[in-house]
């Protein structure tokens, strides 16, 4: 059977990401025995709804997987009406994030056939050999069905507790490895970029996060070092990718497992390689910044939210203030660049509690700030408290930002209770006093990246013009 895995385009242009997810499912086929599978990331590629639909016919899969963002549900939904319509007998499963949290409004789209929840590696597999053999699919864990007329959520799968024991995600498939540029993020000679996870799942609840939806619970499941270090130095080797970004959120949770891999990219003389991730401010200290660099890490990321005690009780954000300090302080020290993640709009904001944030933002220096709309997603505590599920919602504007239009937000849901009007004026206050600080602006090596790693010279343009008119904002 000939399996197809497509990420659908986003709405509004993001910056190219590997599809990890299929990655991982591609391996797994391909481990047990399933040979012809295909990944298209139409959404990096910056494809039309269109064009991708185009590339599926050209194709012509067995099995067709799409995955869900939810800015990126209708277009999926989109491309799975056409490509049923151009080949009637395709097989059609949806999994993704938007998928996992909202089952029932996936699968009554006539044109799915399967909703694949949380991790899907074993139930996708699962599914397959069924498919293959023309048997019936009913009572596969983690997947809802439409059986005779009516949707059936089966179990959630078992979680996978020892993720060492996965294949390395099939990155050969996910091609052409030039569109996924660096970014911001990396030193300006890393100009391409990995995605790669450490760990899966937090134990944390923020309010305004739906990770515990996702993976199916609060458990954090992390791989080993050495097993980490074996697939690094095989994309090194097989690929010549020398970027690495983590996309879990809990790299830097166990102190022993991250001693054991900097000091193994030492011993395998893996000091060319940079890499990005994220970290809690209560987890790092001076001598974990300090070694962190010396193994190659080019940025943390921290997620700060805001500088107000009340807000951080609002978003059920297990730090305090001055542990944000404390951290920034210590990365600073030890020489390690820092990206501070800040988010507006959660309910109860003032101008008073953003202007905390400000003042937080420029206590703790970081080199690089990223700047959100608290948007209430499906799967998120804010969503299920917040959010009127008898409405409709037009997911293709779920962003807090358009990149054609960075000079202002993107409000999709604002459960602030402020009027839009200012909440965009306290976003664009922000960013002025903060990103667009003298000191940020005479940044040379933070301008070089902005330069050598925009999408096109379209996005040059539209950040130079945004960032103009924010400076001339005195509101």
């Amino acid at each position: 059977m000939k399996v197809l895995f497509v990420a659908p385009p986003l709405p509004m242009a993001n910056t190219p990401a590997q599809p990890l997810g299929f990655g991982y499912l591609a391996a797994i086929l391909r481990r047990e025995g399933f040979r012809d599978v295909a990944i298209l990331d139409a959404c990096s590629l910056n494809l039309s709804v269109d064009e991708t639909v185009r590339a599926i016919r050209e194709q012509a899969p067995d099995v067709l997987g799409l995955t869900t963002m939810t800015p990126s549900v209708k277009n999926a939904l989109k491309i799975a009406a056409a490509a049923k319509a151009a080949l009637p007998k395709v097989r059609i499963a949806v999994g993704g994030v938007h998928a996992t949290v909202c089952p029932d409004e996936v699968i009554s789209h006539p044109a799915v056939d399967v909703v694949v929840r949380n991790e899907g590696e074993f139930s996708f597999l699962e599914m397959m050999r069924r498919w293959q053999e023309n048997e019936p699919l009913e009572g596969i864990l983690g997947t809802t069905q439409k059986i005779d007329g009516q949707i059936v959520h089966y179990p959630q799968a078992p979680r996978i507790l020892n993720l060492d024991d996965l294949p390395f995600p099939a990155r050969d498939l996910m091609t052409p490895m030039h569109i996924y540029k660096a970014g911001l993020s990396f030193p300006p000679h890393i100009r391409i970029r990995t995605m790669f996870y450490s760990a899966r799942g937090c134990p944390n609840n923020c309010a305004f996060c739906s990770t515990a939806a996702v993976w199916g619970g609060h458990r954090c499941v992390m791989r080993s070092a050495e097993n980490m270090l074996d697939e690094i130095q095989e994309v090194v080797e097989r690929f010549g990718i020398y970027g690495f970004e983590f996309a879990d959120e809990h790299t830097t949770v166990r102190r022993d497992r991250l001693e054991a891999f900097c000091e193994g990219i030492h011993k395998r003389k893996l000091e060319k390689i940079r890499w990005v991730c994220s970290s809690t401010v209560k987890q790092i200290d001076y001598e974990m910044a300090r070694m962190m660099k010396e193994a190659g890490c080019s940025m943390v990321m921290m997620g700060v939210e805001s500088g107000s005690p009340e807000i951080l009780k609002t978003l059920n954000k297990p730090i305090q203030v001055e542990e944000v300090i404390q951290a920034f302080d210590a990365t600073r020290r030890a020489g390690l660049r820092r990206c501070a993640c800040f988010m507006i709009g959660a309910p109860g904001e003032t101008e008073r509690t953003v202007d905390e944030s400000i003042a937080l933002a420029r206590r703790i220096r970081p080199e690089r700030i990223s700047l959100n709309i608290v948007t209430p997603y499906p799967g998120t505590a804010f969503f299920e408290q917040y959010v009127d599920k008898s409405a409709p919602l037009d997911w293709d504007r779920a962003f807090s930002s358009d990149p054609d239009h960075p000079e202002r937000a993107v409000i999709f849901y604002n459960i602030s209770g402020l009027p839009d009007e200012e909440l965009q004026r306290l976003w664009t206050k922000f960013r002025r006093h903060t990103e667009l600080s003298l000191e940020n602006l005479l940044n040379f090596r933070m301008n070089i990246n902005r330069l050598t790693n925009a999408r096109n010279w379209r996005h040059r343009w539209h950040n130079l013009v945004a960032a103009v008119r924010i400076l001339a904002s005195r509101r």
